[in-house]
């Protein structure tokens, strides 16, 4: 039956406003529409904030591809709005004809905190 399956981690303690990054790298092949990764915001209570989804992967990619939330893996991150407090981590697909032999996979994902970088001076002494 064609649809929408996913496998889903919540990451709690996100801190709103702050840049996130999430990666991972997938497979695909002709029996799905596409497959991507997600980021859902979600807000203390669970609610649904808002989302941001990697370019999908489309037709056979039977070879790893690397997904990238910041579309691209450029910049400092997806900023979380104020509220959230829980990021989904979703790996996606969209069934265009099931055969359970030709599954779709995911590998080494990575979700990593963007914010707070600091740079210290380096400081040199003479004696």
């Amino acid at each position: 039956m064609p649809g929408e399956i996913y496998i889903y981690q919540d990451v709690e303690g996100i801190i709103g406003g702050m840049p996130y990054a999430l990666s991972g790298w997938a497979t695909s092949n002709s029996n799905f529409w596409w497959v991507k990764l997600r980021i859902e915001w979600r807000n203390a209570s669970g609610s649904l904030g808002r989302w941001v989804d990697s370019d999908p992967l489309t037709g056979d990619e039977e070879e790893y591809q690397l997904l990238t939330i910041p579309k691209g893996g450029e910049g400092e991150g997806v900023r979380a709005p104020p509220d959230a407090t829980i990021a989904r981590i979703k790996c996606m697909a969209s069934i265009q004809n099931p055969d359970p032999t030709t599954p779709v996979f995911f590998d080494d994902l990575s979700f990593t905190f963007q914010g707070w970088k600091v740079y210290l001076p380096l400081v040199v002494k003479n004696y």
